[in-house]
């Protein structure tokens, strides 16, 4: 954890007991551990938010943001996000997460992706991970011939 900042490990570490009562939850219900995701408000305040599944997949980030919303108003932002993954292996945040991570996020926020025991770390801004929020895509034009091909 040595390229994280001081505010970032003690958010790390107030979310450790955080974390462990979540899974330590889950398992007592018989449920295969998921952590999600954990966000820092400006106002300090950590939501946790969980993987679900209504009418479309929800992420652990996008359910996180949510609940900041809810409590705060939609003038709250983020300063960091921490993705936990598995036991063993770390995930990114996937297009629409970073996206709404960099609509609520401050300017410069962190995201930092580990795995569940938080022992393996990443460290991005979101502008490493979503660089181009504001540029269209360009298309290639295609023929009718190019798309029957």
């Amino acid at each position: 954890m040595s390229d994280l900042s001081e505010k970032e490990q003690a958010f790390i570490e107030r979310v450790r007991s955080m974390l462990e009562t979540y899974i330590e939850f889950l398992g007592e219900c018989g449920i295969e551990p998921g952590a999600g995701s954990y966000i820092l408000s400006t106002s300090g305040r950590i939501y946790h938010g969980v993987p679900f599944i209504g009418a479309r997949g929800i992420h652990g980030e996008e359910d996180a943001i949510g609940s900041m919303i809810t409590e705060e108003g939609l003038n709250a932002r983020l300063e960091t996000v921490l993705v936990v993954g598995a036991p063993d292996h770390i995930i990114m945040p996937c297009g629409i997460c970073r996206k709404t991570i960099w609509r609520f996020g401050v300017e410069g926020a962190t995201v930092i992706c580990a795995t569940q025991s938080l022992k393996k770390i990443k460290k991005f801004a979101i502008s490493e991970l979503y660089p181009h929020p504001n540029a269209r895509a360009k298309v290639k034009k295609q023929s009718r011939d190019d798309i029957i091909r």
